[in-house]
């Protein structure tokens, strides 16, 4: 991973365990110890973060091209993560538009890609661009076992809103 800084956000008391990573519209804040669904949680509420959503994460890794600079180690590798919100409910092969809203797409090798599997259990993310010379393809399960533990944990600032600023964005 490139450079990335440990600074806490305003009214967040994130600790040592957690990078953040600046792109240009949006922060995340990465943390490399695994934890299932509830630790996950409790992890981020505990710092002072929420998890995001799959439409915040999505966004933010399709227009943010610091973002995705700066992540691509891990990008190349596959990182996978607990979202927020309860199960899945889209099934097939998607792509999301500007709003942030999942669109069917039926083309295999379309960039942004979003393979979704519904399901009941708490909703996962996982991201990858290895292999894939199109862009990053995406998986989002509502299938994971809730205690399996995720090999990261991603969250924003409770108050922060970064999916509203990504829309915001996409329309300039």
């Amino acid at each position: 991973m490139k450079s990335l800084t440990k600074e806490a956000p305003s009214g967040a008391a994130v600790t040592k365990e957690f990078e953040k990573v600046a792109g240009a519209s949006i922060v995340l804040y990465i943390s490399v110890q695994k934890a299932d669904s509830r630790k996950s949680m409790e992890l981020l509420a505990s710092s002072g973060l929420r998890p995001v959503s799959a439409e915040e994460a999505i966004l933010a890794f399709e227009r943010d091209t610091k973002l995705k600079d700066l992540l691509e180690d891990k990008l190349e590798d596959g990182i996978w993560f607990y979202l927020d919100g309860k199960g899945v409910s889209a099934n097939g092969r998607f792509m999301i538009d500007s709003s942030g809203k999942l669109i069917a797409n039926d083309e295999p090798l379309a960039p942004g890609l979003i393979d979704a599997i519904s399901g009941n259990r708490p909703p996962a993310l996982f991201v990858t661009s290895a292999g894939h010379e199109h862009g990053i393809i995406y998986i989002l399960s509502g299938i994971c076992d809730p205690d399996t533990a995720a090999p990261v944990v991603l969250g924003v600032p409770k108050d922060w809103r970064p999916f509203e600023i990504a829309r915001a964005n996409l329309r300039t």
